[in-house]
């Protein structure tokens, strides 16, 4: 019986995640290959560039779109603005789980016409009074609860968006004092 290709990916301990990648003049809607769980850890790697079979991309100024089934593409991390997770995979975990337990902290995101409020998470280990300080370890952070506010200002409610770092014109924690 012949297997398919995500039944193959993960016999080899790859898993498949579809997500869209926005840059500032594109929205790459594809799907990526990763010996990675997380979506997160898999941006975080040391290449500059990781490949992505789109299936579809929108030009965000114009509107065009253009369906690119079939193909591969490279696209270069310092552009990446933020990335919505559509669909990871689930794999199975080793039975040496390094996930580590996090908390949260609620913030406010400038990312060029974009904005969002939402959680973002740090190590629980780590003394919150160094938050900020601790964020800088990784380009690509997870944020959860989101609500993100689009160029026309439209908002969408997300499970998760994954924020290119290094993109951020501002990142404000809220106030413990409530």
């Amino acid at each position: 019986m012949a297997q398919s290709v995500e039944e193959a990916y993960l016999d080899e301990g790859l898993c498949t995640i579809e997500a869209e990648f926005f840059t500032e003049h594109l929205v790459v809607r594809g799907e990526v290959t990763s010996p990675e769980v997380r979506l997160s850890d898999h941006l975080n790697s040391s290449t500059s560039t990781f490949e992505v079979d789109p299936s579809r991309i929108h030009r965000t100024l114009g509107g065009s779109r253009a369906d690119f089934k079939g193909s591969s593409a490279y696209i270069n991390k310092s552009h990446l603005l933020f990335v919505l997770p559509i669909d990871e995979t689930v794999a199975v975990r080793p039975a040496h789980d390094s996930w580590s337990q996090t908390i949260t902290q609620r913030c406010w995101a400038a990312l060029g016409r974009y904005a969002l409020v939402g959680k973002v998470h740090m190590e629980a280990t780590r003394n919150p009074r160094f938050f900020l300080r601790s964020l800088e370890r990784r380009q690509f952070l997870p944020f959860t609860d989101v609500r993100l506010t689009f160029p026309d200002g439209t908002t969408r409610d997300y499970p998760a968006v994954i924020v290119n770092r290094f993109q951020m014109e501002l990142l404000a924690l809220e106030s413990d004092a409530g």
